[in-house]
């Protein structure tokens, strides 16, 4: 239902006008499937008039064109960005700001972007504060129920803030729930390497992105509307999924299948030595990230930060850059431009 809707979506300021907008009974019924009624698809109605429409065929195949163009319509519409930032990277009001200033002036000139964020700094302190123990292997966090439970709302209020930051700079922002973007699937046990050695393991509630909604992010950004994506994805049976940050914006930068991902981290890049700046690898192929995934050169959270860049590569970004949130220069601008060198470039 709307009210459901409304329930999930975490909205203020300018975006709770453009939420308005967005939820005519009609539009959530064809866009995001939530409302009951009459509404079909365009290509499922082309598909069913095929028994009783002489002129149907002619009605799927532009029913598919359609669909190709809002798809195509979508790659441009990022500007060939995605944008991810983490608890490390953006803490505090100052950060945010600073952060939120410079790409509402990337908006005001044009561009269309997917801001997508995850929280695991404070998610681990409201859990030491209740008493639990986060627990993470090869960077991701093992998620039980109650682990699950403290992650969400977290990241609720985080999203909550960074909505309130964009919207105060005259962006039109709405907070989304990752379950209303894409599509998810329960992780498998599966195999992992930390600090060079393989680690089988069960990460319980934890999911990986299957799709994006191509259609829903078009929607938004042709409305004029900046989704802010929390990762928290829902499984065929309903069942909610806490989504490593990285991993749900490589889904969504590989759905849309943008030109450049950009991760903001709280550090300069992919350091040779963790302890010395002068070793940042200011380009890198995966295969060099592969040899530094074997000596242990890159661990811990590192790692599904870059596994989360081969996704995206192997899905067609030509390339992603990880860059220091902390950096007091305009980094998000910055890297537009060609001939900066800020960070780490991945290409596959």
């Amino acid at each position: 239902s709307i009210k459901r809707l409304k329930k999930r979506f975490i909205i203020r300021g300018a975006a709770a006008d453009a939420f308005r907008r967005l939820v005519h009974p009609a539009l959530l019924a064809r866009r995001i499937g939530l409302c009951a009624g009459e509404v079909r698809s365009d290509t499922a109605a082309a598909q069913l008039d095929l028994f009783t429409d002489p002129e149907a065929e002619e009605q799927a195949r532009q029913a598919r064109e359609a669909k190709a163009q809002r798809e195509h319509r979508a790659q441009q519409a990022v500007l060939d960005i995605r944008k991810k930032f983490g608890g490390n990277a953006i803490r505090g009001k100052e950060d945010l700001d600073r952060l939120s200033k410079e790409v509402a002036s990337l908006i005001k000139d044009g561009a269309k972007i997917i801001m997508v964020h995850g929280g695991g700094p404070e998610i681990n302190a409201e859990m030491e504060r209740l008493g639990l123990e986060p627990k993470k292997v090869a960077g991701v966090r093992i998620t039980d129920d109650r682990t699950l439970e403290v992650a969400e709302k977290v990241l609720r209020g985080i999203n909550a803030d960074v909505v309130e930051a964009m919207t105060s700079t005259g962006v039109k922002a709405i907070g989304v729930p990752g379950y209303h973007v894409a599509a998810f699937e329960r992780r498998k046990p599966y195999t992992v390497t930390e600090d060079g050695k393989e680690v089988t393991v069960d990460l319980m509630n934890v999911g990986d992105v299957t799709e994006a909604n191509i259609e829903v992010l078009e929607d938004l950004l042709s409305n004029g509307i900046t989704p802010i994506v929390y990762p928290i994805g829902e499984d065929a049976e309903g069942r909610h999924l806490n989504v490593n940050a990285d991993t749900m914006a490589a889904g969504i930068a590989a759905g849309i299948r943008c030109r450049e991902m950009i991760q903001i981290t709280d550090v300069p890049g992919i350091l040779l030595d963790v302890n010395d700046p002068s070793t940042l690898q200011s380009e890198l192929t995966l295969e060099e990230v592969d040899r530094l995934i074997a000596d242990g050169t890159i661990s811990g959270g590192m790692v599904p930060k870059v596994e989360a860049c081969r996704k995206a590569l192997k899905a067609g970004v030509s390339k992603v850059r990880m860059v220091n949130g902390k950096d007091k220069r305009t980094i998000v601008s910055d890297v537009m431009q060609e001939g900066v060198r800020h960070g780490t470039v991945i290409r596959e």
